[in-house]
């Protein structure tokens, strides 16, 4: 019997995610979140990521915000026309590198941005 891996991404990555931090995107437009759980046998430390929901609603100091690839494109303001499009090679790093440019040249909505 053929096992089945999974390897996409279903959001940004530690890393990824504290880029986008560091662009100035608030942390609770993010829709899901990483929090530490146990520790490996080498004594590196778990993430374990989880959706938000309103329950959720309140992110404390030690979850890190992550983002799904829509919920960063619903921030870029695709729509679905524009999404079915690009989808075929779209990539985490080519949307995050776009958010970049756009806050760059202040064409990404503010609403997202911290103050």
């Amino acid at each position: 019997m053929n096992e089945l891996k999974f390897n996409s991404q279903v959001c940004t990555d530690i890393n990824q995610s504290q880029r986008l931090l560091e662009l100035g995107l608030k942390p609770e437009t993010a829709d899901m979140y990483y929090h530490e759980g146990s520790e490996d046998g080498a004594g590196n430390i778990e993430y374990h990521r989880n959706i938000r929901t309103e329950r959720d609603n309140i992110l404390f100091p030690d979850y890190i915000p992550a983002w799904s690839l829509h919920r960063l494109l619903c921030m870029l303001n695709y729509d679905n026309a524009d999404t079915f499009n690009i989808m075929p090679n779209l990539a985490y790093e080519d949307v995050i590198a776009t958010i970049s440019l756009r806050i760059g040249c202040g064409a990404f909505n503010k609403e997202y941005l911290k103050q």
